[in-house]
């Protein structure tokens, strides 16, 4: 099967095309020997019969960063039989740098000039005959959001790989005079007609692939130093390259392109961000739009009329389906017997606790996915910058603290990008204070079960408050740890787009899984263990199963509940939610599903954890709210706190990150409740 790699500038509409080309048929992992991203996925059928590899967003081929260096290597050593260089339209010149990089390694290729239908209604006019003469590359317009000129791109792509692997034969067949049929060279052509023949699609375009022969890995772009493998240009050879580089783009583009706007005239991005970057007004709005996420998903008076959110909705839903399925499968065991226990007090219970929220989740991702798309986020980490550098940060801790908003093992890999190592490794400190989406469904549970007719605001409170503990966390790192200077914020902000339906529902959709996952997983067996637990102990005739309270989980919870006393919640049903949270965050939810049994039918008229249950083991509103505080705020997860030891490639740092974190957790939630006390709110 045929390798093709897609490559770009980061916003250069590279994910969209790779969405386009794959469906849903993609899947992601890590590089070998580093924990950067990588996504690989199967050509759908209507464009061929080949893997994708989507290489890491970069600026350059240099090696100053893993991306850099893992693009360069794939290129290199992997040899894909096509690289798909994706160019912005509207941004072509800069595009066109990486594109010159590439093609001196004399690798096939074919350009992919993508938002075309950006750049004409901002009047740009293209000749890409010249384009493509100019460059000795085969050249094809496309709009990737809008599926427009894929087909060709794909056609081109496969007579590219098509033909540089009949120029191979034709190599060998040169070197060895005949094949083995004993037929000489000349008799080449006849298969070679046929064998393109044979991919022309039925709209005929034969003439037109044939005619980029000529231009195929004909690269005509200047010529630059080389370093050897595993060896770096010296600076003045770099310089001399990017010269040599820019200045035959700039002949290139004024050849081949017309723009339609002067150089320095305003955009359309440029008037929304006006207001949306503003000194004064930025940081009022970034807060707006997430009260706006969070009364979307958590609200039960959507837009203050009464009425429950699409969030809130959504899972009442759920939590009805879930309701009827134990109803229905409780009626296959009998009550009381130790498998009616298993399937519905325990997997039900756990897993269905988790499963309920699986909605809200979806909307508030959603949301995120939403200003991603949009462009806005970047703004966020722009906007956000001055407000950390007062505190002695950089900006560039933002943006992966912005991904922990989804979930810290990406937003820890994320950090690679970070040049300076004290600013690496304070933010990899950082972004477990980001309330990921594990968290979520805790928070849920307790706004809708104690604050109803506020938890948007709740649960926006605990959000800041995570973001503003990280700040005085990283202000205190970097007085006494990390001294220095603040390294600078230089981000690209990308143009304010439409979000794309397809691209938005893909994301989803692997959000959906990944939960799926987990809760087929690691909470199926945290709930069957923790059931077992707490449902078998040593009673008055020796081993077998007891009432709940003296379970051998309700002996070990009790051993260490006072520790939690002073937050409000030191009873062993909390102490036991809490500690299987270190393996994962949805386990606390599923944890107290199991132990306060919400699988059962009676357990579920009202809600799957309803305030009436949760009390009945003790929580009051304000030590449900230390409650959430503290796990909004204690150590990461065991895939988060592996993944912040495999990058901070210290032991030390990441024991000390979770001594920290509990002990922060276990201070706020004490002085919430311990305050609250005090002013009547317990």
């Amino acid at each position: 099967m045929r390798t093709y790699a897609l490559i770009g500038n980061p916003n250069c509409g590279k994910t969209t095309l790779f969405n386009e080309l794959t469906g849903t048929s993609q899947h992601v992992g890590n590089w070998p020997g580093v924990t950067v991203e990588k996504k690989v996925g199967k050509l759908h059928s209507k464009y061929g019969d080949a893997e994708i590899v989507d290489l890491p967003g970069i600026y350059s081929m240099s090696s100053y960063s893993i991306e850099e260096i893992i693009s360069r290597r794939f290129i290199i050593e992997e040899k894909p039989d096509v690289v798909i260089d994706i160019v912005e339209a509207t941004n072509i010149e800069r595009n066109l740098f990486l594109t010159c990089q590439i093609a001196e390694l004399g690798v096939p290729m074919v350009i992919a000039v993508n938002m075309m239908d950006e750049a004409e209604k901002q009047g740009d006019k293209f000749d890409f005959e010249s384009l493509s003469g100019m460059l000795g590359l085969p050249v094809v317009p496309i709009t990737a959001a809008k599926a427009e000129g894929v087909h060709e791109l794909m056609g081109v792509v496969g007579m590219s790989g098509l033909l540089e692997e009949i120029e191979n034969e034709a190599e060998h067949k040169e070197h060895v005079g005949e094949d083995e049929h004993g037929h000489g060279f000349q008799d080449i052509e006849d298969p070679v007609e046929h064998r393109i023949d044979h991919h022309t699609d039925s709209k005929g375009r034969t003439n037109a692939l044939l005619s980029e022969y000529k231009y195929h890995n004909h690269y005509r772009g200047p010529k630059t130093y080389q370093a050897e493998p595993g060896e770096s240009l010296a600076v003045e050879q770099e310089t001399n390259n990017a010269e040599r580089r820019y200045a035959f783009i700039g002949e290139v583009v004024k050849a081949s392109v017309v723009k339609g706007k002067q150089v320095g005239e305003r955009t359309r991005s440029d008037k929304i961000d006006k207001l949306m970057t503003h000194p004064v007004f930025g940081i009022p709005i970034f807060l707006l739009l997430m009260f706006a996420m969070f009364h979307v998903t958590f609200s039960e008076s959507f837009l203050f009329l009464g009425i429950d959110s699409p969030g809130v909705w959504l899972q009442g839903l759920a939590e009805t389906f879930i309701g009827w399925l134990g109803g229905a499968l409780g009626t296959l065991f009998i009550e009381g017997s130790w498998s009616y226990g298993l399937v519905i007090d325990g997997i039900l219970g756990g897993v269905g606790a988790v499963l309920s929220f699986l909605p809200q989740i979806l909307v508030l991702f959603l949301f995120l996915t939403l200003l991603e798309d949009m462009g806005y986020m970047s703004r966020a980490a722009f906007i956000m910058d001055r407000l950390l550098r007062t505190f002695g940060l950089s900006g560039k801790s933002f943006l992966p603290m912005l991904m922990g908003f989804g979930c810290s093992v990406p937003a820890m890999m994320a950090c690679r990008t970070m040049e300076n190592e004290n600013d690496r490794k304070l933010t990899l400190f950082l972004v477990p204070f980001m309330s990921c989406g594990a968290r979520a469904p805790i928070l849920l549970v307790f706004a809708a079960a104690f604050f109803p007719s506020n938890g948007d605001l709740i649960v926006m409170l605990l959000y800041v408050l995570g973001i503003v503990v990280a700040i005085l966390t990283g202000f205190m790192l970097k007085k006494f740890v990390f001294k220095g200077e603040i390294t600078p914020l230089v981000i690209e902000l990308p143009k304010y787009r439409a979000p794309k339906i397809k691209s938005v529902g893909i994301s989803l959709w692997q959000t959906m899984k990944d939960y799926l996952r987990r809760a087929g997983t690691i909470i199926f067996v945290m709930s069957v263990v923790i059931w077992f637990f707490s449902s078998f102990g040593f009673g008055p005739d020796g081993f077998g199963m007891v009432d709940i309270e003296y379970s051998m989980l309700a002996v070990a919870g009790e051993a260490i509940a006072w520790i939690f006393a002073p937050c409000g919640f030191g009873f062993w049903v909390a102490a036991v939610a809490l500690l299987t949270g270190i393996a994962a965050k949805e386990a606390v939810v599923g944890t107290l599903g199991v132990l306060l049994k919400v699988g059962e039918e009676e357990a579920l008229e009202g809600g799957a954890l309803s305030g009436a249950v949760l009390a009945s083991v003790g929580f009051t509103p304000l030590s449900a709210f230390a409650f959430m505080t503290f796990t909004l705020l204690y150590m990461p997860c065991a895939a988060a706190f592996a993944t912040l030891k495999r990058e901070s490639n210290s032991w030390k740092w990441a024991i000390l990150q979770a001594l920290y974190s509990i002990c922060v957790a276990w201070i706020v939630a004490t002085v919430v409740f311990q305050i609250g006390s005090l002013v009547g709110l317990a």
